[in-house]
């Protein structure tokens, strides 16, 4: 049994967080969707932190085929709300549903999907810090991240907290 963990991704919530999916979004929610997708795919395949990603979209009668026929990796689960239905509540429908919401990762900057997966046990990450940790240095298949960074944190989320802790302790 693996030890990595599942990654729900409220999808549109993360394209408009992230410029380069924004400008895919712009020419259209294909392109949108097919970049989250693939950057999902980067994201196993040079990570190992993750066994799953199940992609949440909001319902929407017009999705192309297009996308659904591409090769998608049997770890990358595309999923959409119901025509009319929001991807929020299918997120916290599917947390309800999982044996093991501890093990999930929710990622949404949306403060009642958060809040929501909090309750339910899971993890919530912003987008920023999802899209920013490929970028991090890739797990290795122990488990421990390579390099001096082994708290998965980016620098900035280092110095952050680092400058908290200064704060709060009065350190200067």
């Amino acid at each position: 049994m693996s030890n990595g963990q599942t990654f729900i991704v409220d999808a549109y919530n993360v394209i408009h967080q992230s410029p380069p999916m924004r400008a895919c979004l712009r020419r259209s929610k294909e392109t949108a969707r097919d970049s989250l997708i693939a950057f999902c795919i980067e994201w196993r395949s040079r990570r190992r932190d993750a066994d799953a990603f199940w992609v949440v979209f909001d319902g929407d009668p017009t999705i192309s085929a297009a996308s659904s026929a591409r090769a998608i990796p049997r770890h990358v689960h595309v999923v959409y709300a119901a025509s009319g239905e929001k991807a929020d509540g299918r997120i916290l429908e599917m947390l309800d549903a999982s044996p093991a919401p501890g093990r999930c990762v929710v990622v949404t900057a949306d403060r009642r999907v958060a809040e929501g997966a909090t309750l339910r046990g899971a993890h919530v990450w912003t987008p920023a810090r999802f899209l920013g940790l490929l970028r991090s240095p890739p797990r290795t298949a122990a488990g421990d991240f390579s390099g001096d960074n082994k708290n998965g944190l980016s620098g900035r989320e280092q110095k952050q907290i680092n400058d908290e802790m200064k704060r709060v302790f009065g350190v200067e």
